[in-house]
């Protein structure tokens, strides 16, 4: 919850973000057009030209005997307008009265007529603006959505690195664990073999302690066989006592000799059992490490298949990532063309726009000359 709860809230402020940026650029984009000053000069005079048809004026005696229109002019429709603009337009408005030759004796009103072309043009003009400032804002949104797209993306990207990161961690933790594995194995393996010499070593001992046994045991009887027999009752007597006691002697001699066989076969049937019992615990403990070796490779396998799932993933993640990049470059340079189009545009209005303050300038130093001219004959 917290981590959705604090990228909702970097997506706002992202989207806040990109908001400002669009509401700036829109400013700069009309503040271009405003310095343009051709499109509101020419409305600027229509709107002059407009208050002026169906103002009526006065009849002034001086422009009756003149014929010249008046210096200052009343433009009611132009009063919100600032001085200069007025003062040009009434200039304008001068110029083609004179030229034109709209003025005399007795005239109440003043039409001014604007030609279809130039209100074709002017409409035309204002319209194309206005095109292309919207398409220019539809170009940014477009290119800032596709940044907050490829913000969004790179931050996933970064939000992933660590699992990757800790997957390779487990999968090289698994390859130590699949080598403590193998070199346990080993060591079980060689101290199978070395149990199973000393089995075989004790064996081997065993049957050769017995049979020199059993040669001790033969060698004695064959000795005592040529001990001479006397003839008389006691000799007998002697001999069956001495018989009788080599005979317990002897049997005492194989009793204690075949117990003592018996002892070191029981201790030899413990040893080798409990070396049986050793070597099944460590066949027991043999198959279950080449158990876990083999959960461990089908885990590795697994991690293995997973790895390569997330390398493909990231490989398309970068191949749609370069071609987003690269779409981005084409909006760019469109957007960068069309913007030297609009600043080439800005700066030929620019240049019209200073050709009609020279034509201000001249049509200013005419009324003034015309003043003068009617000072003196008024003088005169």
């Amino acid at each position: 919850m917290g981590i959705t709860s604090s990228k909702e809230a970097s997506t706002r402020r992202r989207r806040g973000r990109q908001m400002r940026r669009l509401q700036a650029q829109l400013r700069a984009v009309r503040a271009d057009a405003a310095r343009g000053g051709l499109v509101l000069s020419y409305i600027a005079l229509m709107v002059g030209a407009q208050g002026l048809f169906g103002q009526k004026e006065r009849e002034n005696e001086r422009t009756s005997s003149a014929g010249v229109p008046p210096a200052t002019c009343k433009l009611p429709a132009c009063s919100p307008l600032n001085p200069p603009l007025s003062t040009m337009v009434c200039s304008i408005y001068t110029f083609l009265y004179l030229k034109l030759g709209r003025c005399g004796p007795g005239a109440t009103t003043v039409r001014f007529e604007l030609s279809s072309n130039h209100s074709r043009s002017l409409s035309l003009l204002t319209r194309k603006v206005g095109e292309a400032v919207l398409e220019n804002a539809r170009l940014m949104l477009q290119t800032e959505n596709i940044q907050a797209g490829a913000d969004d993306f790179k931050e996933r990207y970064e939000n992933e690195q660590p699992f990757r990161k800790a997957a390779e961690e487990e999968i090289n933790s698994l390859y130590k664990v699949i080598d403590e594995a193998s070199s346990t194995k080993m060591d079980l393996e060689s101290q199978i073999e070395s149990l199973k010499e000393e089995l075989c070593f004790l064996s081997r001992s065993y049957e050769e302690d017995v049979k020199m046994l059993y040669k001790q045991l033969a060698g004695s009887e064959l000795e005592q066989m040529n001990v001479p027999i006397g003839t008389g009752l006691d000799d007998i007597l002697e001999t069956i006592r001495i018989h009788w006691e080599r005979d317990v002697e002897k049997n005492r001699v194989e009793a204690g000799a075949l117990l003592q066989a018996k002892q070191q076969a029981e201790v030899a049937r413990m040893a080798q059992t409990q070396e049986e019992k050793m070597a099944a615990a460590l066949r027991v403990e043999l198959h279950n490490t080449s158990c876990q070796v083999q959960s461990l490779q089908a885990e590795t396998e697994s991690l293995r298949a997973l790895k390569r799932g997330l390398e493909n993933t990231l490989h398309d993640a970068r191949h749609w990532h370069d071609i987003e990049l690269q779409n981005l470059g084409a909006v760019v340079n469109r957007l960068e063309a069309e913007l030297r189009e609009m600043r080439a545009e800005a700066e030929q209005q620019l240049q019209t726009r200073e050709h009609l303050l020279a034509h201000k300038c001249q049509l200013q130093r005419d009324v003034a000359s015309y003043h003068a001219l009617l000072d003196r004959e008024e003088s005169g």
